[in-house]
């Protein structure tokens, strides 16, 4: 068995693993780097999407892999298009540091992800301008208790594990050469820790030979849990007179059904971001998300922030991506979304009925609000998952609560675990040996583990 790691070595984000068995290879998860590239791109400043492949293989974004991308993409490349050598992409869940580039892979390359992810990534693609899954001839979705068939010396069982996306998953990988585990992003302070609980005991039985184990929090010793978030933000909600405003991942669904909570105990609405409410509308039939479900079924409170966009009078055209879902060639409107419209002039109006979700792009929303005294900022979002708030953002955030009287209060529980957890998977899991990734400080694993290697990026592992 050939493990190389081609991302999340030595940083956090940009998980690439490749492993290479029986003379079948696949690679777990795809993801983009918060690190690499930062010093040449930013903001609009991004790789040409009319070069393909020729910036990103430039400034080293994305592997120099053969028999993987797109031929049309390697055009103007030095790499050239060879046969297949890959016989599978398995995306652990829907961050962007673990995704972001399957719109590169050749779609002759099989693609499998869970079936949240596939819902989430799709009404994610259809509502922005960064993601894009692209054409792939073979897309499967699965789900814990799946195994799926890889070639003939290949056999991958992905097992459901607690993270800040729903749907997120670890996978067990079985090879005639012994068993890999990976943890894919984990946490066990979560609301559904029982599911993380379930990876660790699956991945003990195997009895693998290696452990791929994230560790973004190897370094804090800080339990986070999303019941601390729900009480000390409930404090300060009650006793804010005004406008509570929050700031929170449009994925983070348990975030959102906090703050839902806490509106429902402040007999207060919860208006929330036209793309969050089609990222839930695509998720709430799903039978194994019930908060999706509770949210979207009340309508009396659960409304759709609609921003001034185009025009300018809020008409449907304004919103087409958002108000069309798709599916295949077809397309139909959603009125879910316009029978719960509230515009921020509404808002303005009642602000002390309100707990309104607002993303940092839509801070100009809050000039027709005009937040009254004892109005709340809530900063409910870590600075390392999937879009980091940087320096600058941070500063102009701080300048928007000062110039609108706006209370800032942070409050927060990461999606991955902490030192304690970590060692403790460890131990239960008990691998041959542990390879860290997605994780600034590999060598502290050392300290909980006696058999680590530290991989260097893109030099093969062979167990």
């Amino acid at each position: 068995m050939k493990v190389t790691l081609w991302g999340g070595v030595g940083e956090i984000g940009g998980n690439i693993v490749e492993l290479e068995a029986g003379g079948e290879r696949i690679l777990l998860d795809f993801g983009q780097s918060f690190s690499r590239g930062k010093e040449y791109f930013y903001e609009f400043l991004q790789p040409r999407n009319s070069a393909g492949l020729l910036d990103y293989l430039e400034f080293d974004l994305v592997p120099p892999l053969s028999g993987l991308y797109h031929p049309e993409l390697l055009k103007l490349t030095s790499l050239k298009p060879q046969d297949l050598r890959y016989s599978g992409v398995f995306i652990s869940h829907a961050h962007g540091d673990h995704c972001m580039f399957v719109k590169f892979l050749h779609p002759e390359i099989p693609l499998y992800m869970g079936e949240t992810t596939f819902s989430i990534l799709s009404a994610v693609e259809l509502t922005g301008t960064r993601f894009k899954l692209g054409k792939h001839q073979e897309l499967r979705c699965f789900r814990t208790g799946d195994k799926i068939q890889v070639g003939e010396n290949i056999l991958v069982r992905p097992i459901h594990v607690d993270h800040s996306v729903p749907g997120a998953y670890g996978f067990i990988v079985e090879t005639p050469d012994g068993t890999l585990a990976y943890s894919g992003d984990i946490r066990f302070h979560g609301p559904f820790s029982q599911l993380s609980e379930d990876f660790l005991k699956e991945a003990a039985q195997a009895r693998p030979k290696a452990l791929i184990l994230e560790g973004t929090r190897i370094d804090s010793s800080r339990r986070d849990s999303e019941e601390n978030v729900y009480l000390m933000c409930s404090e300060k909600v009650k006793k804010a007179s005004k406008l509570v405003v929050v700031g929170l991942y449009p994925k983070d669904l348990d975030r959102l059904y906090t703050f839902y909570r806490i509106a429902k105990d402040s007999k207060r609405k919860l208006a929330i971001p036209l793309k969050t409410a089609c990222v839930i509308d695509s998720l709430k039939d799903d039978p194994h998300l019930g908060l999706a479900k509770a949210m979207w079924e009340d309508k009396k409170n659960v409304l759709v922030h609609f921003h001034r966009a185009k025009t300018g009078d809020f008409l449907d055209k304004d919103y087409q991506s958002c108000m069309l879902k798709e599916e295949g060639a077809k397309s139909w409107e959603r009125p879910c979304l316009r029978e719960r419209k509230i515009t921020a002039m509404e808002i303005g109006k009642s602000q002390e009925e309100f707990i309104w979700v607002l993303d940092f792009y839509h801070l100009t929303e809050l000039v027709e609000v005009r937040p009254e005294p004892g109005s709340l900022y809530i900063f409910s979002m870590s600075e390392i998952l999937e879009d980091p708030i940087d320096e600058l953002e941070s500063d102009i955030l701080k300048n928007w609560c000062q110039r609108f009287n706006l209370e800032r209060v942070d409050s927060h529980a990461s999606g991955h675990a902490c030192r304690e957890e970590l060692g403790e998977l460890v131990s239960a899991i008990n691998p041959d040996f542990l390879i860290p990734i997605h994780t600034l400080h590999p060598d502290k694993f050392q300290e909980l583990f006696p058999a680590v290697i530290v991989a260097e990026r893109g030099k093969t592992i062979e167990l």
